[in-house]
């Protein structure tokens, strides 16, 4: 599983139900910053450079307990490449390449509209302004947030930019979840975004769009990522299909089906238990199990919400839920769970012409 640089489980839950918030100016794409996340832990000192589609982002923390070493890690993104350089930091240290999660790069700007809708959702109480780090900010208090405690948090109101926020955890003291200590809105020098001569002869894996269209044996632009919002504001039935990476030929029965459309709380929990013979029971939430109402391998699912979920049971192989975003081309849209020749899932598809 990829993590984000905003990766903890409350605030992932709280996340997937808060409003976006749009950023009054546009973010800009040329700057140098340095901030605190304690969002995961330990705090991690991040230095985040940005020069328009590429990012070095150096991440660290100090030494503990739990890792004497510390912990450093340097990554170069390239957004025209779509691509991810782990960066080697000594002389033994590989260059390693990966695919680039824009979610992933951990822009401060990018992350301060999502922090923000977060707290929103803490009917925040303004209080006093002060200067902090530079920055001039509005304080605020805000009520606990999925367990992660009552706080404060200093916003610097004019950029839409979160400068600082404390917890104060049930169990006492404070905890600094972030904090941004500067800001510098000129272009860094452009030796950091050249790659180092041991990244020369790494191969940049395809996008996304480009997996997808090796996979199904069509172009890019068929088919769209099912699991990437926004959902679309209009309504459609789906109907959903199995089929096989390269042929698309689909997969009539062998396989278990089961359907959450209700809205509930984000941090609803699924479970699927097998028995002896590989027999999913589907539990959590408001899922049912439709097998039963499959024709012919294909289910239909009426006018479903702007998110749900499908889970799919291979007895003996692969399990597979999928939070899917509707993504409506017509009045009824086809589903794709794309599998390999072992059944292993792939991906989750919209076919985006229109039935």
């Amino acid at each position: 599983m990829r993590h984000s640089l905003l990766t903890m489980i409350p605030v992932l839950a709280l996340l997937a139900a808060a409003p976006t918030l749009a950023a009054p100016v546009p973010a800009p794409t040329t700057f140098s910053a340095t901030y605190i996340n304690g969002m995961m832990g330990p705090p991690m000192t991040v230095e985040f450079h940005r020069d328009g589609t590429k990012a070095l982002v150096d991440q660290s923390t100090q030494p503990s307990s739990e890792s004497p070493k510390g912990w450093h890690q340097r990554n170069l993104y390239d957004v025209s490449a779509g691509a991810n350089f782990s960066l080697p930091l000594d002389n033994t240290s590989a260059c390693k390449v990966g695919r680039l999660v824009v979610a992933e790069m951990g822009d401060p700007f990018e992350a301060s509209v999502q922090l923000l809708a977060l707290v929103a959702k803490g009917n925040p109480k303004k209080l006093e302004t002060a200067t902090v780090n530079g920055f001039p900010t509005q304080i605020s208090e805000i009520s606990d947030l999925g367990g992660m405690g009552r706080g404060k948090i200093w916003v610097d109101e004019k950029d839409n930019l979160l400068v600082r926020w404390v917890s104060v955890p049930a169990t006492g003291g404070e905890k600094v979840l972030w904090e941004l200590k500067s800001l510098k809105r000129e272009r860094p020098e452009a030796s950091l975004f050249v790659l180092p001569t041991a990244c020369s002869s790494v191969v940049i894996p395809p996008s996304p769009e480009q997996e997808i269209a090796t996979d199904t044996g069509g172009k890019i632009g068929d088919y769209l990522d099912a699991k990437i919002g926004p959902a679309s504001t209009e309504h459609c039935q789906v109907l959903f299909k199995v089929v096989q990476k390269g042929t698309m030929q689909q997969v009539i029965s062998g396989f278990q089906v089961a359907v959450d459309t209700s809205i509930g709380p984000p941090d609803r929990s699924y479970q699927t238990d097998m028995d002896q013979d590989g027999v999913a029971k589907f539990t959590g939430g408001s899922i049912h199990e439709l097998t039963k109402q499959l024709k012919n391998g294909s289910l239909r699912i009426a006018n479903p919400p702007e998110s749900f979920l499908v889970s799919v049971n291979f007895p003996h192989g692969y399990d597979v839920d999928g939070p899917i975003f509707r993504r409506c081309f017509g009045p009824e849209t086809t589903l794709l769970l794309l599998v390999d020749e072992t059944h292993k899932p792939l991906h989750w598809l919209w076919v985006k012409a229109a039935h």
